[in-house]
């Protein structure tokens, strides 16, 4: 039996038994009776008498790890009620790691009031008889989830247009953006804590190469794809397929599972468990016509593969070629070459809009919280920032936007810092009361619901997956994780036994990362199961 049910279950013998213990030597008609079962049990003093015993219950978890003289902050607060049930340090600054992708989907939902992205595509000439004499611009507006598949799709959208042949080019309109598409970069940080894929406003697959390498025929070179299929997107083959290694004593045939090591930089290596013999080794560069050029050297044996996914050196021009080619396949030849447009060719006019790519948002959120994903979180901070006209900078743009966005929600400004929308920065500063009422003021919007479906699910799925199993959390506690080398945190939603939504907001710093874990396991169990009872049980 589920755990939770077993609380619940015994909470009603709790109260029944109290019920009769207060009416068993009554005459009171049956019919009364049954309408007292449903008058309310519970005083002022049972209420307060019950959040005394939350208040100690959550004190001694913290002392009994040793956690008293942390750096922590933990708030619940009710969002029934709204108020407070437990509050400590609820003001106190401190890093909080991915829980930052709230403060990022909150800003994100507040600026993007129809709740899409859109990526156009648009034309500047006029088309005759199956003929656009003209050029194709893409205007990029940060769609971080941008796929072969969605060019493929509005190529036959464009051909249903009526348009066999463009004479001119396709065009990259990237000025939503900035041109700093490293966040290591614009986040002004003194450590990468991970690299990431360049962050651009037009992207595709998530600005990654997939390069697969496969053995032939012996003798033969080594097959090879790319995906996506971009005009930009090159490869050459030195390496050849090589039969079966024997052993020159004992004439054995070699039939060994190569390892796979994986090498920072520009190249990547795949080595035999014992053999170098059968190795693959992969690298990239950009030649002078802005095409990404893999180069793939070495051996692999006969039906053997190896895929890899490389950084795109020029997304913008490599997701333009990928548009060239969905277009080809459909039967619309593009006469011209990829270009980045110059300053007088961004003159986007929505009569020319040949088609759309529309992107809910809450698609991309479902990814970005569940999953706590670096990459989108950094695309949605730009966006912020592209929203901001008095800033060309993206990263200032997005500061001073979300500082503006909390403060008209009436979020707590003091001892918030925002230095990039992932948390990947050590420099991010958030208080625990700010978190919960953000939460507080997304859980009152229309979209509230919706929004804390994103998160992650104690024990189900994302980043709570393995944690909270077996608990009266688990299905029930609801979360966005945070996680550094010296930060963990958890912030989220959850539901009494008594049916009540908590908001609560968990942040400790310092060098036990593990044990922090634990308690924020301990503390989203304790709020779960947390009930108001009266004095007498």
């Amino acid at each position: 039996m589920n755990l939770r049910l077993v609380y619940i279950l015994l909470l009603i013998v709790i109260m029944t038994s109290n019920l009769f213990s207060q009416n068993k030597n009554s005459k009171i008609e049956k019919t009364v009776v049954i309408e007292e079962t449903f008058l309310p049990l519970i005083s002022k003093s049972d209420s307060a008498h019950s959040i005394n015993a939350l208040t100690r219950d959550i004190d001694n978890i913290i002392q009994r790890n040793g956690l008293t003289n942390a750096d922590y902050s933990v708030a619940v607060y009710s969002l029934d009620e709204g108020k407070f049930l437990y509050k400590k340090n609820e003001q106190k600054s401190l890093t909080p790691a991915s829980t930052t992708k709230l403060i990022t989907s909150f800003v994100v939902l507040n600026l993007l009031k129809n709740q899409q992205i859109h990526t156009p595509i648009y034309h500047n000439g006029k088309i005759e008889k199956n003929i656009l004499y003209g050029d194709l611009i893409i205007y990029g507006k940060g769609d971080p989830l941008l796929t072969q598949r969605d060019f493929d799709s509005i190529a036959v959208v464009i051909k249903n247009r009526g348009i066999k042949t463009v004479t001119g080019n396709i065009y990259v309109d990237d000025s939503y953006f900035d041109n700093i598409t490293s966040r290591f970069k614009y986040s002004r940080d003194d450590d990468e804590v991970e690299a990431l894929a360049p962050i651009t406003p037009l992207s595709i697959e998530r600005n990654k190469a997939l390069v697969t390498v496969r053995g032939g025929s012996s003798g033969s070179y080594l097959d090879c794809d790319i995906y996506p299929n971009s005009e930009s997107l090159k490869y050459l083959v030195y390496g050849k397929t090589t039969g079966y290694l024997e052993d020159k004593e004992s004439g054995i045939r070699n039939y060994m599972e190569p390892l796979v090591t994986q090498q920072y930089g520009d190249t990547y290596n795949f080595k035999d468990a014992d053999n170098d013999a059968f190795r693959v080794s992969i690298s990239s560069s950009m030649n002078d016509e802005n095409e990404q050029i893999f180069i793939i050297r070495g051996n692999l044996r006969k039906g053997r593969s190896r895929a890899y996914r490389y950084y795109l050196k020029d997304p913008i021009i490599a997701t333009a070629g990928v548009l060239k080619s969905s277009l080809s396949k459909v039967g619309v030849k593009v006469l011209g070459g990829l270009e980045k447009c110059i300053e007088n060719q961004k003159s986007f006019e929505s009569k020319n809009i040949l088609g759309i790519i529309k992107r809910d948002l809450f698609e991309v959120l479902d990814v970005l919280n569940k999953n706590s994903d670096n990459y989108i979180a950094e695309n949605l901070f730009k966006i912020i920032g592209a929203h901001n006209p008095l800033y060309d900078d993206n990263y200032f743009g997005a500061q001073d936007l979300t500082y503006k966005v909390l403060k008209n929600n009436k979020i707590p400004l003091a001892g918030i810092y925002i230095n990039d929308g992932s948390g990947l920065s050590r420099r991010n500063l958030v208080t625990t009361q700010a978190m919960v009422k953000i939460i507080e003021n997304i859980s009152k919007q229309t979209y509230g619901e919706r929004f804390i479906q994103s998160l992650a699910i104690a024990g189900e799925d994302g980043t709570l997956r393995k944690r909270m199993k077996n608990t009266a959390a688990e299905d029930i506690l609801i979360g966005k994780t945070g996680t550094l080398r010296n930060v963990s945190g958890l912030s989220g939603v959850t539901t009494t036994l008594d049916g009540e939504k908590l908001a609560y907001a968990f942040i400790f710093n310092g060098n036990s990362v593990g044990k922090y874990k634990t308690v924020e396991n301990e503390l989203g169990e304790l709020i779960s199961q947390f009930f108001y009872f009266n004095e007498e049980h």
